[in-house]
């Protein structure tokens, strides 16, 4: 957690999570504005005033079905657990699994990263309960 000063005004502690490569065929399904509108619906969004929340990394088009995710909170748990959630959004829009073709050169990491961070949620919150 990074406690950041501003003009001489302490403020609360903040935490972020980050994934620079997120790999999933199926993204290259979904349209910008659907999936970014879906995202809003469902409170997925970075809130320039308090600074938390989600933003994403557009490496390319969604086409290539590549991006990275970054989330910020107050405190590592809060980024992760944003995280976490937005994974799963993601999972309920494209699924967690593809079939791999044979002309794909790379595997998803998608489910793998999906798995990783839901352990990492639940050792936080074990830790936060001791």
């Amino acid at each position: 957690a990074l406690s950041v000063t501003t003009a001489g005004v302490p403020e609360e502690a903040r935490g972020y999570t980050a994934l620079d490569y997120l790999y999933h065929p199926n993204m290259a399904s979904l349209q910008y504005a659907a999936f970014f509108n879906m995202c809003r619906l469902q409170g997925i969004s970075f809130d320039l005033q308090d600074r938390v929340g989600t933003a994403f990394v557009l490496i390319d088009s969604l086409a290539g079905g590549v991006m990275g995710v970054m989330c910020a909170g107050r405190g590592a748990a809060d980024s992760t657990n944003a995280l976490i959630r937005t994974l799963e959004f993601i999972s309920s829009q494209v699924g967690a699994r593809a079939p791999r073709s044979e002309f794909e050169e790379e595997a998803s990491n998608f489910a793998d990263i999906l798995a990783m961070m839901r352990r990492e949620g639940k050792t936080l919150a074990r830790m936060r309960g001791k």
